[in-house]
C-alpha cells in the first residue's frame, strides 16, 4: 500500500510539475492587451502551443473602425511574428457568402513578449510602421480561494547547509484564502506533516496573478517570497516562484494543484 501511494505522488508531480504553465511550450500570452493610456483600441492573442492568432481592432485614416489579424508563429526567444491581414466580407445581418470574402496581406506583425505582463508590439500597415509597448488588460480578479492537492518543486542554492541545496519536491495539500488584493495560503505536506503559511498582496494582469509576500514554517524556516504567473481554473491552479529565507539565499520553482472535492 504504501509502495502504490509512492507510485501516485511521483506520477501526479510528473504530471502537475513538468511545466507550470498554461501551454506546453511557453507562458501563456493569450489575452486583451492594450496602452492604458490609449483606450479605444486594443489587441487580442490567443495562443496555442507555439502559434499565436492576434486581432487587432484600430481606425482607419478617416477614423472608422477596422481590424487586422495574423497568425505569428514562433521565431526565436521571445518572439512570434508572422504576416498581418486585413479581410472584408458579407454584411453580418444579411446571407454569409464565403465567395465575398476577401484578404489582403498589409504588412507584418512581431510580438516580443520576454515579461509574463508586458511586451512590444510592431506592426507595419501599407508602409506605416507602429511600434507599441503594450500590457494585459485585467477586467475582473480571478479568486483562487479553495483546497487543493497538489506538488512544490524547488531549486534551492546558497544554503547554509550544503544539504539544502538542490531540487526538493513535495506533495503538498493546500488551502487558500484569497479576497480582493489580500491573499493567504497554508501548505502542509502529505508526508510529514509540516506546514508553511503564506501570506502577501494579491495583484493582477489580465488574467495573470502575482502575490508578493512572506512566510514562515512550522520548520522555523522564514522567509520572502513572490509567486507570479498564476493561473486558476475550476479545475486548480498553478503559479511559480522565487524567494530567499533565513536558511537559503535564492528558491525559484513551480507549485500546483488539483481541486479537492468537495472544496470546502
Amino acid at each position: 500500500m504504501k509502495t502504490l501511494r509512492c507510485l501516485a505522488v511521483l506520477v501526479f508531480l510528473a504530471l502537475l510539475l513538468s511545466d507550470a504553465r498554461a501551454t506546453s511550450f511557453d507562458t501563456n500570452n493569450s489575452d486583451l492587451w492594450w496602452v492604458p493610456t490609449e483606450s479605444g483600441w486594443g489587441i487580442q492573442f490567443v495562443q496555442q502551443a507555439d502559434v499565436i492568432f492576434a486581432t487587432m481592432f484600430v481606425y482607419d485614416p478617416s477614423r472608422v473602425p477596422i481590424w487586422y489579424t495574423a497568425t505569428l508563429n514562433y521565431a526565436s526567444g521571445y518572439t512570434y511574428s508572422g504576416t498581418l491581414y486585413l479581410t472584408n466580407g458579407p454584411w453580418f445581418g444579411g446571407a454569409f457568402n464565403p465567395a465575398s470574402v476577401t484578404l489582403r496581406a498589409v504588412g507584418t506583425m512581431t510580438f516580443n513578449v520576454p515579461y509574463v505582463a508586458s511586451g512590444a508590439l510592431t506592426y507595419s500597415v501599407d508602409g506605416v510602421p507602429v511600434t507599441k509597448t503594450i500590457v494585459r488588460q485585467t477586467l475582473r480578479l480571478e479568486n483562487f480561494s479553495g483546497n487543493y492537492a497538489g506538488a512544490l518543486e524547488s531549486l534551492a542554492s546558497g544554503c547554509a547547509n550544503p544539504i539544502n541545496n538542490g531540487q526538493h519536491e513535495n506533495f503538498e495539500l493546500i488551502r487558500v484564502n484569497h479576497t480582493g488584493t489580500s491573499f493567504s495560503a497554508t501548505s502542509t505536506d502529505a508526508i510529514t506533516g509540516g506546514s508553511c503559511v503564506y501570506s502577501g498582496t494579491y495583484a493582477q494582469a489580465g488574467h495573470m496573478g502575482s502575490v508578493s509576500g512572506s512566510y514562515v514554517c512550522t520548520s522555523g524556516e522564514t522567509g520572502n517570497i513572490t509567486f507570479f504567473e498564476m493561473e486558476v481554473s475550476r479545475g486548480g491552479f498553478t503559479a511559480r516562484f522565487t524567494a530567499n529565507n533565513n536558511a537559503c539565499s535564492s528558491i525559484t520553482g513551480r507549485v500546483g494543484g488539483a481541486v479537492r472535492t468537495p472544496n470546502f
